[in-house]
């Protein structure tokens, strides 16, 4: 883990202002199998929602876009059932941008702080 320092170092121009989302199914919330609002990759949870998923196992990943949170969150759904959930991810680690087109982008970083969005 990384201090709060090293987290502000992290942070770039580009990325401070944002929102990040990530979506998912409750049935899989990380406080099921840890203590803390947590985000962890599947190199520590072994939940992988992406079938064949073979790199980046050890990355948690995110957008800032809500409607691509919510196709994702659809995804873990069909995989794992449960309902769609939302959670408003604050990255610590440095955090990559891995796709950004008009309409979805994709960041991940190696751990989130998360907390649930209200989608009413």
């Amino acid at each position: 883990m990384i201090s709060f320092k090293e987290y502000l170092e992290y942070r770039t121009p580009e990325d401070s202002g944002k929102i990040f989302y990530h979506g998912s199914s409750d049935i899989v919330l990380p406080e099921k199998k840890f203590s803390s609002p947590i985000l962890l990759p599947p190199e520590v949870t072994t939940v992988i929602s992406e079938k064949g998923r073979k790199k980046n196992l050890n990355m948690v990943f995110f957008t800032t876009d809500l409607k691509s949170a919510k196709i994702y969150a659809g995804r873990a759904v069909n995989r794992f059932g449960g309902k769609p959930v939302i959670y408003r991810a604050i990255p610590m680690g440095k955090i990559e941008k891995i796709h950004d087109e008009k309409g979805t982008s994709v960041y991940m970083s190696s751990w989130a702080f998360y907390e649930p969005v209200n989608l009413n």
